[in-house]
């Protein structure tokens, strides 16, 4: 794995932003058990891993992620640093305001859209090249990702608390 050529932009925004998500997350009160917490974590990391795998390279090869069509530091990085929080904070927020009616549909779209400006800006500091891919794509694909998440956490915390019933 190459170390960046350059540490430049594109390596601030991703230490920038991770710092200042993960200084909200620590502050928040503890809400989940570390199973739950660590099942967001990989749930997420493996999809964005997954995602980016398949429309980031050969060959729809949509978009490149840095500096370089080279997997470098920063590129696995981005996944634990940037993805995985910002999906923790959406079930996080999710679980403590527990939207009812047309709410969840609405919490969605409002995380999607943030996301669609947090990859706006993160566009604008070289963390993406767009090669084919347009912004507004984004926006069904945090729709489908987002309701994911909520619903694999809903799924994992139901079998949790079974087995906490049957125990």
């Amino acid at each position: 794995m190459n170390l960046p050529n350059q540490f430049d932009a594109n390596e601030w925004f991703i230490l920038t932003a991770s710092v200042l998500e993960y200084t909200v997350i620590l502050f928040l009160p503890k809400r989940f058990r570390l199973s739950q917490s660590v099942f967001i974590w990989v749930f997420n990391l493996t999809l964005a891993d997954y995602v980016d795998f398949m429309i980031a390279t050969p060959p729809l090869n949509l978009y490149e992620i840095n500096d370089s069509p080279e997997y470098e530091l920063f590129d696995v990085l981005i996944y634990p640093l940037l993805y995985s929080p910002t999906a923790y904070l959406v079930i996080y927020f999710y679980d403590r305001w527990k939207p009812r009616g047309i709410f969840p549909a609405l919490y969605v779209m409002g995380w999607a859209l943030l996301t669609i400006g947090l990859e706006w800006m993160a566009e604008k500091f070289y963390i993406y090249k767009y090669n084919g891919w347009k912004l507004g794509y984004s926006l069904p694909a945090y729709v489908i990702l987002y309701a994911a998440n909520l619903m694999s956490f809903r799924f994992f915390r139901s079998l949790y608390s079974s087995a906490l019933r049957k125990t």
